[in-house]
């Protein structure tokens, strides 16, 4: 896939010149896990504070509750849509009570081991009967 893109992107280059890449806005999306002091995942509800988990348009949450999502506008530079979303995630720190934002998406340790190991097992059993599942990554372009 990479290669079929850097053949497209080839092409459009010779043929029109780098102009049509040139001022395009960017947004970015990150992933969180709210974590507890003891570094296992936050069995706490989505903060009030943060606004509905599934109607802000900033700030939302993936598959769970702990999973943070920051989303930025689409922005004119890529130092602007760094500042934005550096400003969301100081904004939820200020919300958050006691819990920390792990900087992946990925669990973090092997706490709770009997929940993370039904994660995988409902994961599995998703993607076997059909479902396409994005529920583990970081970065998208």
């Amino acid at each position: 896939m990479y290669l079929h893109a850097k053949q497209r992107l080839s092409a459009l280059n010779k043929a029109a010149g780098a102009a049509p890449l040139k001022g395009g806005l960017l947004g970015l999306e990150k992933e969180s896990l709210r974590v507890a002091p003891d570094g296992s995942i936050a069995q706490t509800p989505h903060p009030a504070a943060l606004g509905s988990a599934l109607l802000h348009p900033w700030i939302t949450t993936d598959y769970s509750e702990a999973l943070l999502e920051f989303i930025t506008p689409p922005m004119g530079s890529a130092t602007a849509a760094l500042d934005y979303l550096r400003d969301l995630q100081h904004f939820v720190y200020l919300q958050l009570e006691g819990e920390l934002l792990w900087s992946s998406s990925m669990p973090c340790g092997r706490h709770n081991s009997d929940r993370l190991q039904l994660l995988q097992e409902t994961l599995i059993s998703a993607i076997f009967s059909g479902l396409l599942l994005a529920c583990i990554r970081d970065n998208r372009y």
